[in-house]
């Protein structure tokens, strides 16, 4: 078995742990009152996922002599494993296991894109100590925003069903709109500042692309507009008390210019030209 068959067995169980999780918390949501048996199955099958994930990245590190925040496509897997970590390690301390069926499925979709779609080859020009920082400020603001965003669109989901006065017992055992708030914020203001040491890393050396086709241009667009309506979320807040749905809705609608990004990147056969 080639190298390359051994880190696509390890992302097959990967996805299987993340889908498995996935249909799971599912499961658990969508049963009157919860199922707690199975949120109880979930995390254990996201922790094994996790585990063969962070295998499968080491190997690859190891076997191709890659670091994870030097490709795109790498980076985008680490982005769905830290997201993964960092969940489970704070759902009880800020009691929001349901976003899980959150995160879950949207891990296993940055793990499997990062596997199928085009890897970006990178301009000698581009090659600089600051390209790592830039990643991998970018990819861990990602993985933060990726929470922040389950946070935020559970959120929305708990308060219609308050106005709708049915509550957890008609839609399985979610945060309270308290804790999807606090932890959604924190996520965000993490990732906020990863994101801006990126933006200024990136900046740094932005001059030496070339643009020239509508993918660059696009990439450069959602790029900075991520950045704009994430801190447009936290400058509204802070100063004017700007949060709940409105603030759910502002990070939801920056995360999807953030998977943009993530699109245009992976879907490229070159960063600078194509």
């Amino acid at each position: 078995m080639t190298p390359s068959n051994v880190s696509d067995l390890l992302l097959v169980l990967v996805a299987c742990g993340y889908g498995v999780a996935t249909a799971l918390f599912a499961a658990h949501l969508l049963r009157r009152g919860g199922w707690s048996r199975a949120a109880w199955l979930a995390r254990r099958s996201m922790a094994a996922g996790a585990v063969v994930h962070a295998g499968q990245l080491l190997y690859h590190a190891f076997t191709w002599r890659a670091c994870p925040v030097k490709t795109i496509d790498a980076g985008v897997s680490l982005a769905a494993l830290v997201a993964v970590l960092v969940y489970l390690a704070s759902r009880k301390v800020w009691r929001i296991q349901g976003i899980g069926v959150f995160v879950a499925p949207v891990a296993l979709m940055l793990v499997m894109a990062g596997r199928m779609l085009a890897i970006p080859t990178m301009p000698p020009a581009l090659r600089t100590n600051l390209l790592p920082v830039h990643i991998a400020s970018n990819v861990l603001g990602d993985a933060f925003f990726l929470l922040s965003s389950g946070a935020a669109a559970l959120y929305l989901v708990q308060e219609r069903q308050f106005k709708a006065k049915r509550g957890a017992a008609a839609f399985g055992k979610l945060p309270s709109l308290d804790a999807l708030e606090h932890a959604g914020h924190a996520f965000l203001r993490i990732g906020f500042l990863l994101m801006t040491i990126g933006v200024v890393t990136g900046t740094l050396w932005i001059g030496k692309l070339q643009f020239g086709t509508a993918t660059e241009v696009l990439r450069l667009i959602f790029g900075y507009a991520t950045w704009v309506v994430f801190s447009a979320v936290l400058l509204l807040r802070s100063a004017f008390g700007w949060s709940g749905r409105r603030a759910a809705w502002g990070t939801i609608a920056g995360f999807l210019c953030a998977l943009v990004v993530v699109v245009l990147y992976l879907r490229g056969t070159e960063m600078g030209s194509q």
